[in-house]
């Protein structure tokens, strides 16, 4: 998907033109933004909400756009943070998240998802999601992590090194 193709689209005063290009920003990241939802709520209507008005307030500041995924994940991460103050239920869901996107995602996502979190810690797997699936970069992480960048890049190596070895080529 060319995302400046997409904004301009989005922009038309076609509303045809507009609308599909609405929904392929919706087919594309939807899945992305139940899963990042999934690791702050348990509620799977909480999730649901929070990932359609994600989409919501993109729709209403279409204009002011210019990074489709990382608007959708900024806005979307902060709102599901919120709700989850808010209902004093601020926790990671861990192994919760894989169940409750399962039905969402197709199988072989969700089974890539599995075989992380059996084959790292949960630290280890939540590095490396974060970094591949929300696009976090690695200096963030190391300092929500209170680790050096250093010691973190060495650490997400070790962790891929470690995932390529255990999948043995299942997932090409």
């Amino acid at each position: 998907m060319k995302e400046w193709i997409i904004l301009h689209e989005l922009r038309s005063s076609n509303s045809d033109i507009s609308k599909e290009a609405y929904k392929k920003v919706y087919d594309e990241y939807y899945k992305l933004l139940y899963f990042i939802c999934g690791k702050y709520l348990n509620n799977q209507s909480d999730i649901e909400d929070i990932v359609i008005d994600s989409f919501v307030s993109f729709y209403k500041e279409r204009y002011k756009v210019n990074n489709i995924k990382y608007f959708l994940v900024t806005v979307c991460k902060n709102k599901a943070i919120n709700l989850a103050k808010k209902k004093s239920n601020y926790e990671l869901c861990g192994d919760e998240v894989i169940e409750k996107t399962a039905y969402h995602s197709d199988v072989q996502y969700t089974d890539i998802i599995e075989e992380i979190y059996k084959c790292l810690s949960k630290e280890d797997a939540s590095i490396i999601i974060e970094h591949v699936v929300e696009d976090v970069s690695l200096t963030e992480i190391a300092s929500k992590m209170n680790l050096s960048v250093n010691t973190l890049k060495s650490r997400y190596r070790r962790s891929i090194k470690k995932l390529n070895h255990y999948l043995g080529g299942k997932y090409e």
